[in-house]
């Protein structure tokens, strides 16, 4: 697993991100990944953010 910035990607995603067909579809595709990260960290037990 390969961590940008703040959000993890993994082989899968990396794949995903090789595979799209331009940029603007892998600019979706990564932003994509920063929404799921985002919501993942917010949705943690005991960080003190609401889901």
């Amino acid at each position: 697993m390969v961590r940008v910035g703040v959000v993890e990607i993994g082989p899968a995603e990396k794949q995903g991100l090789l595979e799209a067909a331009d940029g603007a579809a892998r600019a979706k595709l990564l932003i994509a990944f920063l929404e799921m990260n985002a919501f993942a960290q917010s949705s943690e037990p005991g960080t003190g953010k609401a889901n």
